[in-house]
C-alpha cells in the first residue's frame, strides 16, 4: 500500500482501489499484480498528461510564428491536438516553422525589392527607358544578393553617364573659352576646338586650353606697340571730331570702332567710312526754304532714334508735320532727341563694360530654371568678359539652358520664355502684341512653338526690309543696325531652344508609346 501511495498520476480513489484489493489479497503474487496494475496505470496517466502538456506548448509555439497568417496558424494547431504522439506534435512544429522562414524570406525579398528599384529611381545620369530596365531585373531576381548585383550594376552605369555628361560641359565651356581668345586667328581656335573634341578627360581638355591660352599670350605680345597704333588711333580719332555733318553718337561709335582696332589699316578703313558717310549726310540736307523737305528730314530723324517706343515716335511726326517754321521742327527734333538720351541713359552702352557687366548678371538672376551654382558660373563668365559681346553671348547661352530645363508639360513657362522672345525681337509693337495675344490663348507648346515661329519669320522679313533701307540712307543718329541683328540672333537661340524643347518631348511620347 505504501508503493501505491508513492504514485504520482493516480487519483486518490483510484489509489484507495488498488489498497482495497490489496487488503483482499490471499496471496504475495496477488499483491505484486496489483501493484503492477496500478504502476501500469499511473504510467498511462503521466504519458497523457505529458502529451497534454506538449500540445499546449505546441500550440503557443505555433502562435509566436510571425509570418504566417491566422489560417495557417489554426490548422497547424488542429494537428497538433489530433496528434498521438510528442513525435508528431514535433514534427508538425517544425513544419510551421519552416513555412513562416519561408514566409519571411519572401517578405524580406519583396522589401529589398521596393528599397532597390527606389535606389534606381534615385539615379539622376540614367534615362527612365534605363530605369525601367533596371526595376524590372530587380522584379525578376530570386534572391537579395542577385537584387544587390543589379544595383551595383546600374549605378556602374549611372557613374558612367556622369562622367560622360561631365565631359561633355567641360568640351563646351573650354570652346567658349578657345572663342573668348582675342589674339588667336580662326583656324588656330578651330584647330584647339577640334583638339577638345577628340580628348578623352577632363585633364586633357585643361590642357589644351592652357596651351591655347599660351599662344594667345604670344601672339598678343608680338602687337605693335602702344606708341605706334595709339598714335594712330589718337590722329583718326581727331579726323572724326573735325566732321561736321555726323551727329555726336555717331561720332562716338566711330572713335569706339578706332579704340577696338588692331591694325593701322582697319583704323584706315573706320576713318574712311566715317568721312562718306559725313558727306553723304550733307548732301541730303534740305534747304531752310524748303519746309517740306525739312519736314520730311526731320520725320526721318525721330524713326532712326532708338530708344523711343512706335507710339512717342508717331507723336513727334504728328507734331513736326504741323509745325510751320524750321525752329519748330527743329525744337521737335531736339525734344524729341533729348527723351531719346533719357531712355538711351537707362541702359548700358558698348563703352560702359562695367555698366553692361551689370546688367547681365541682372538677367542671369531672372533666370528661374538655373541653380544657384549655374547662376554663380554664368555670372563668374561674364566678369571673364572683355567685350559687350561676349557679355551678351554668356547671357544668350545661359537663356538658352534656362529654357532647356523647363519641365516638359509646363505649358506656362513654355509660354513666358515665348513672350520674352517676342518682346525682346524687332518686332513693332502692334506686332508684339498680336503675338503675344496668339501665345496666351495658345494650349499647347506646340501652338506656342508655331506662334514664335511666326513671329521670326515676320521678324526676319522685317529685319531684311530695315536692312536694306540701312544701306541706301544712313541716319543722323549714326546707329547702325547691330542691335537688329542681335535682336534676330537672340530669337533664333531663343527659338532653337523651344523647338529643342518639343523634339525631347516628342522622342520621349514616342519612346513610351513603343514601350
Amino acid at each position: 500500500k505504501d508503493n501505491v501511495d508513492k504514485l504520482k498520476h493516480l487519483s486518490q480513489d483510484q489509489k484507495d482501489k488498488y489498497k482495497h484489493d490489496i487488503d483482499d489479497a490471499k496471496t504475495k503474487e496477488e499483491i505484486d499484480s496489483i501493484i503492477n496494475k496500478a504502476k501500469d496505470e499511473d504510467n498511462k496517466h503521466q504519458t497523457e498528461e505529458s502529451l497534454t502538456k506538449a500540445k499546449e506548448q505546441g500550440k503557443d509555439s505555433i502562435d509566436s510564428l510571425k509570418h504566417l497568417s491566422q489560417e495557417e496558424k489554426d490548422k497547424y494547431k488542429h494537428d497538433i491536438d489530433d496528434a498521438k504522439t510528442k513525435e508528431e506534435i514535433d514534427s508538425i512544429i517544425n513544419k510551421a516553422k519552416d513555412e513562416d522562414n519561408k514566409h519571411q524570406t519572401e517578405e524580406s525579398l519583396t522589401k529589398a525589392k521596393e528599397q532597390g528599384k527606389d535606389s534606381i529611381d534615385n539615379l539622376k545620369h540614367l534615362s527612365q527607358e534605363e530605369k525601367d530596365k533596371y526595376k524590372h531585373d530587380i522584379d525578376d531576381a530570386k534572391t537579395k544578393e542577385e537584387i544587390d548585383s543589379i544595383i551595383n550594376k546600374a549605378k556602374d552605369e549611372d557613374n558612367k553617364h556622369q562622367t560622360e555628361e561631365s565631359l561633355t560641359k567641360a568640351k563646351e565651356q573650354g570652346k567658349d573659352s578657345i572663342d573668348n581668345l582675342k589674339h588667336l586667328s580662326q583656324e588656330e581656335k578651330d584647330k584647339y576646338k577640334h583638339d577638345i573634341d577628340d580628348a578623352k578627360t577632363k585633364e586633357e581638355i585643361d590642357n589644351i586650353i592652357n596651351k591655347a591660352k599660351d599662344e594667345d599670350s604670344k601672339h598678343h605680345g608680338n602687337k605693335p606697340t602702344d606708341t605706334n597704333l595709339d598714335d594712330v588711333k589718337k590722329h583718326g580719332k581727331d579726323n572724326v571730331d573735325k566732321l561736321k555733318h555726323l551727329s555726336q553718337d555717331q561720332k562716338d561709335k566711330y572713335k569706339h570702332d578706332i579704340d577696338n582696332a588692331k591694325t593701322k589699316e582697319e583704323i584706315d578703313s573706320i576713318i574712311n567710312k566715317a568721312k562718306d558717310e559725313d558727306s553723304k549726310h550733307h548732301g541730303n540736307k534740305p534747304t531752310d526754304t524748303d519746309l517740306d523737305g525739312v519736314k520730311k528730314h526731320g520725320k526721318d530723324d525721330i524713326d532712326n532714334l532708338k530708344h523711343l517706343n512706335k507710339q512717342q515716335k508717331d507723336k513727334y511726326k504728328h507734331d513736326i508735320g504741323n509745325a510751320k517754321t524750321k525752329e519748330e521742327i527743329d525744337n521737335i527734333i531736339n525734344k524729341a532727341k533729348d527723351e531719346d538720351n533719357k531712355h538711351h541713359g537707362n541702359k548700358p552702352t558698348d563703352t560702359d563694360l562695367d555698366g553692361v557687366k551689370k546688367h547681365g548678371k541682372a538677367n542671369i538672376d531672372k533666370l528661374n530654371n538655373l541653380t544657384p551654382a549655374e547662376k554663380d558660373k554664368y555670372k563668374h563668365d561674364i566678369d571673364d568678359a572683355t567685350t559687350s559681346e561676349a557679355v551678351n553671348k554668356v547671357v544668350d547661352k545661359a537663356t538658352l539652358q534656362n529654357i532647356k530645363q523647363h519641365s516638359e508639360d509646363e505649358i506656362d513657362n513654355a509660354k513666358h520664355d515665348a513672350h520674352q522672345a517676342i518682346n525682346r525681337s524687332p518686332l513693332s509693337e502692334s506686332d508684339q502684341n498680336h503675338y503675344n495675344y496668339q501665345i496666351d490663348q495658345s494650349t499647347t507648346i506646340q501652338e506656342v512653338v508655331d506662334t514664335v515661329n511666326e513671329a521670326q519669320q515676320t521678324a526676319s522679313n522685317a529685319d531684311s526690309t530695315s536692312n536694306g533701307q540701312d544701306n541706301e540712307t544712313l541716319p543722323d543718329t549714326g546707329e547702325t543696325t547691330d542691335n537688329t541683328a542681335a535682336n534676330s540672333t537672340l530669337l533664333g537661340t531663343l527659338f532653337a531652344a523651344l523647338g529643342s524643347l518639343i523634339f525631347f518631348r516628342k522622342r520621349r511620347h514616342n519612346k513610351e508609346d513603343n514601350k
